[in-house]
């Protein structure tokens, strides 16, 4: 890429193996200018010093993407932030980008977005985490990918409590798309 957010290092990087793919993963924000960014490499073999394919999602709302984290899946990488404007917090955005085509690195992938935004009156719920695969056995045909966050006495909630998620991707339709707690 020749912009100016990959010349830039705005730190907070995040390296990840796609075991199923044998593929890397690697990524970092860019924060220069609004919107946003998020940058992403996945390696085109599993060599980690190859070559990579190269991806600069810009992010919604004009919120920054602040504190990123991500989870390998079978139908996508899933990524969280904590989303700021100025340096007021205003809300977790959940995140499913489309693995398939990053893989192939076609640059017509996407992601599918929810805003987890809270308004001032609302609980904060704690960083969420999508789940990430590890090792070679893929997990249930169409099992969702969970995020896991937590509530606390500390942000104003009455108990503390774990908190799961489950993220349904249709990178076909994305309006079918889900984001749902678990009871």
């Amino acid at each position: 890429l020749n912009t100016q957010c990959a010349e830039s290092d705005d730190g907070s990087p995040i390296v990840l193996y796609d075991s199923l793919a044998d593929r890397w993963l690697l990524s970092q924000y860019c924060n220069d200018f609004p919107p946003f960014r998020q940058m992403v490499a996945i390696s085109q073999t599993g060599d980690p010093t190859g070559t990579y394919f190269l991806y600069e999602f810009v992010m919604p709302n004009f919120k920054l993407n602040d504190f990123s984290k991500f989870g390998v899946w079978t139908d996508g990488y899933y990524m969280s932030d904590e989303q700021f404007v100025g340096s007021d917090f205003t809300g977790m955005g959940v995140f499913a980008f489309d693995r398939q085509k990053m893989l192939k690195g076609d640059a017509s992938a996407s992601y599918i977005y929810f805003d987890l935004a809270i308004p001032p009156t609302m609980t904060r719920l704690g960083n969420l985490l999508p789940s990430d695969l590890d090792g070679l056995n893929a997990p249930p045909p169409n099992a969702p990918n969970v995020f896991a966050g937590y509530a606390a006495t500390e942000y104003g909630a009455p108990q503390d409590a774990i908190r799961l998620f489950e993220f349904r991707a249709d990178f076909q339709n994305p309006a079918n798309s889900t984001f749902t707690e678990r009871a």
